[in-house]
């Protein structure tokens, strides 16, 4: 398994959430509670987003910015 953490908003952290939810394993927001569908995360609080990937999700993941002129970190 492979974890990939992200401090921020809710707002901020959802298009990651949408992009690359369905490769992930496991996705803990506030870290280390499980992102609970259906929950309003609003109020604007900076926490950890954590994501867990097997190695084949992360490979799914990572094709998605391949080419898409995103930059490393």
């Amino acid at each position: 398994m492979v974890g990939v953490g992200i401090a921020g908003n809710y707002a901020s952290l959802q298009p990651l959430v949408d992009e690359y939810g369905a490769d992930a394993t496991d996705i803990f927001f506030p870290y280390p509670k499980k992102l609970a569908k259906g929950r309003k995360w609003g109020n604007g609080q900076v926490v950890i987003l954590l994501f867990t990937f097997t190695p084949e999700g992360l490979r799914r993941a990572a094709s998605k910015t391949i080419g898409t002129g995103a930059e490393p970190g």
